[in-house]
């Protein structure tokens, strides 16, 4: 169980079933001109990766750079340290804002 004030797209609407709808719902309620969507990746950055998985995870390697590189800032909803690990050197190299 997670706290209710940890999770503000929950407080804002229970009815949604994901969090990342959720959140992006409330970016999109809170600053109207925001332009926000969610890219949701099949694999957990930071764990072993076996070779039936390489093609995947490079693959979603590559799509976390496009979408750094694409961006002016990045705002990174995720909940472990394992999967903000790469986003953020990957912000870091290209001197990309994060939240």
């Amino acid at each position: 169980m997670t706290a209710p004030d940890a999770e503000p797209g929950h407080a804002l609407d229970p009815s949604t079933p994901r969090k990342r709808e959720a959140v992006d719902w409330a970016l999109v309620l809170v600053a109207e001109g925001i332009a926000s969507r969610v890219v949701r990746t099949g694999t957990g950055f930071g764990v072993a990766v076996r070779d039936a998985d390489r093609e995947e995870v490079l693959s979603d390697v590559r799509a976390v750079e496009r979408l750094v590189d694409a961006h002016d800032v990045v705002f990174l909803l995720t909940d472990t340290r394992e999967s903000r690990w790469l986003p953020t050197l990957m912000c870091a190299a290209k001197d990309k804002p994060l939240i």
